[in-house]
């Protein structure tokens, strides 16, 4: 009889852990939902996110819990990253895009030139021959 007293004492104490992890998690889901809602409309650059994320994960409340070891060591990887072949292909997209814009505008100010010549061109078209031929002073 001891030892069923010690199984419904244990069923107890795991029931009321899960109970506290169940609320542990709804709360932080709920103050995650919140926070987006509330900052849905603002803007943070990647390292300003990083940053944001590091603080908090920095926190006495998530250092001190075991089961957030995993996602603390996750972090610091993405952390620790300087995604530097990432930003040597961007650099050369951007660079490669910049002289394609180049090109193009370039194009477009030879057409806006040659279109202003023709413009010209048929105004003179509707001019007055001022040029006598021979032919017609007789």
């Amino acid at each position: 009889m001891n030892r069923e007293v010690n199984i419904d004492n244990d069923k107890k104490i795991v029931e009321k852990s899960l109970s506290n992890f169940s609320k542990f998690a709804a709360y932080s889901i709920y103050n995650l939902v919140k926070y987006i809602d509330k900052n849905k409309n603002e803007e943070v650059s990647n390292k300003e996110f990083l940053s944001y994320v590091n603080e908090n994960i920095a926190s006495k409340s998530v250092q001190s819990d075991q089961k957030t070891e995993e996602l603390r060591r996750l972090w610091k990887e993405v952390s620790d990253m300087t995604y530097s072949k990432e930003d040597r292909l961007i650099n050369e997209l951007k660079e490669n895009n910049r002289q394609k814009f180049d090109t193009l505008k370039d194009i477009v100010n030879t057409e806006i030139q040659k279109t202003k010549k023709q413009k010209e061109s048929i105004k003179n078209l509707n001019k007055p021959n001022t040029i006598k031929f021979i032919s017609e002073e007789k």
